[in-house]
């Protein structure tokens, strides 16, 4: 449990699902990673909430981050089509998803390939997940719409 009153710039704390989150203090105000918080201080059965205007992903067993060119998008920020690398990933089977920062699906495709396009010309602005799933593995990219 971290109150507001003991939260000091550079500060990491260790959340309920054992994940560390950094605080940053910036011009009177109080950032988790890079969300700002906007309410602090409610308490909790396991501890204190503050509410953040962000969403911060925890981890989820099966989900992996690929960061060696395997699974790329561009542009990114997109305003119309978003192009699909999945390098050294097998796409038979698979299927792309677009989701809002809630979870509801916007976009569904069983029709990849390696190099694939999305039309994400009718998404309103905003940040979304573009999740790529095959069998037991997800690999997720986080695309900005503009």
């Amino acid at each position: 449990q971290v109150n507001s009153a003991d939260l000091s710039d550079g500060q990491v704390a260790t959340t309920i699902n054992g994940k560390d989150i950094t605080v940053k203090i910036e011009n009177g105000n109080v950032f988790i990673n890079d969300a700002q918080v906007t309410v602090a201080d409610i308490p909790a059965d396991n501890g204190v909430v503050h509410v953040i205007d962000a969403v911060l992903l925890p981890p989820t067993s099966g989900i992996e981050d690929i960061e060696f060119g395997n699974f790329e998008i561009f542009p990114n920020p997109s305003s119309d089509f978003v192009n699909i690398h999945l390098n050294n990933i097998d796409t038979e089977d698979a299927s792309l998803i677009l989701r809002s920062m809630n979870g509801q699906i916007l976009i569904s495709t069983n029709n990849i390939s390696k190099q694939s396009v999305l039309d994400v010309s009718d998404i309103n602005t905003g940040i979304y997940l573009l999740e790529y799933r095959k069998d037991n593995m997800q690999y997720v990219k986080k695309l900005i719409i503009e």
